[in-house]
């Protein structure tokens, strides 16, 4: 089975201890990365998505260790399923964009994400036999 580095996020590079991933640092950024097998994304696409189904399993790994990153420096997360070559590969991302990513790091340090959830209630069902017509158009 052939093997890639997955990688989870940009970020200042800094050292953290991540319990598994690691980084590779390039001119004060770093990319947060982990060895893996490719084999795990092959047929995903074609998986139903369940809460226990691989796919969750790997996106919640890549949003667990996105915030264990963002706990402790500013984050720049990557998408879901990113895998590159090498660390050759890894350290030209980081030079690609080196300048907007080390202004949006400045941009983003100190800042908190926030998320809501809106969930519809079901509607109290309606006993249609004692509405009026003009109850029930309305």
């Amino acid at each position: 089975m052939s093997r890639g580095l997955y990688a989870y996020a940009i970020t200042k590079d800094r050292s953290l201890d991540l319990a598994g991933p690691w980084m590779i640092g390039h001119r004060g950024l770093a990319l947060v990365v982990a060895e893996v097998e490719l084999g795990l994304f092959a047929g995903l696409e074609f998986e139903e998505a369940t809460e226990d189904s691989p796919l969750a399993v790997l996106a919640r790994y890549h949003d667990a260790v996105v915030r264990a990153v963002f706990e402790h420096e500013p984050v720049l997360p990557l998408r879901f399923g990113t895998v590159l070559d090498g660390i050759d590969a890894a350290v030209r991302l980081l030079s690609a964009r080196h300048e907007e990513a080390l202004a949006w790091l400045d941009r983003v340090d100190g800042r908190r994400e926030w998320g809501v959830r809106v969930r519809a209630a079901a509607p109290a069902p309606v006993d249609l036999d004692a509405l009026s017509g003009t109850a029930y158009l309305a």
